[in-house]
């Protein structure tokens, strides 16, 4: 009972630290997409009605003419639609997730999408909390460190 509990503990470990390395490429991935130029949107046209037609009784007809509420609605949602920003994924995101584990998916990340390489807080950080949780798992798994804390 007790051997299938130390696997299990360290298939959880694992998949942790899976999980959190495939967050951290997905917050590069999802912040070089929002900092990429959106192509622009194609424009609604309309079509310009003359306002010079007339029925037989020399009135403007009735297809043409259109409320200004209605105008003015479609002007108020094109600005909010327009001014709404991004919302940007801050350094402590990242920096979170790679003390969390996440930081060789973070780094490995960088250097596909060419993110911030210029970071000296990214670039030099990275690679110590790499090296502290590939040490720190080794450590763990290796002296059996995990099931000593945790007795089924």
């Amino acid at each position: 009972m007790v051997f299938q509990f130390n696997v299990l503990l360290y298939i959880l470990i694992i998949v942790y630290l899976v999980a959190i390395n495939f967050y951290g490429f997905i917050l590069i991935r999802a912040q070089k997409q929002d900092l990429a130029p959106s192509p622009p949107k194609p424009k609604k046209v309309k079509k310009k009605k003359d306002k010079h037609k007339k029925d037989e009784k020399n009135q403007p007809l009735k297809e043409e003419i259109e409320p200004i509420e209605e105008q003015e609605k479609e002007k108020i949602t094109e600005e909010v639609i327009i001014s709404v920003p991004k919302e940007e994924i801050k350094d402590g995101k990242l920096y979170l997730t790679s003390f969390l584990g996440g930081a060789a998916g973070i780094y490995v990340s960088m250097f596909i999408y060419k993110y911030r390489l210029t970071c000296l807080g990214l670039m030099v950080l990275l690679p110590c909390l790499i090296a502290l949780t590939a040490y720190v798992t080794v450590w763990a798994f290796r002296s059996g460190t995990i099931t000593n804390y945790i007795q089924p």
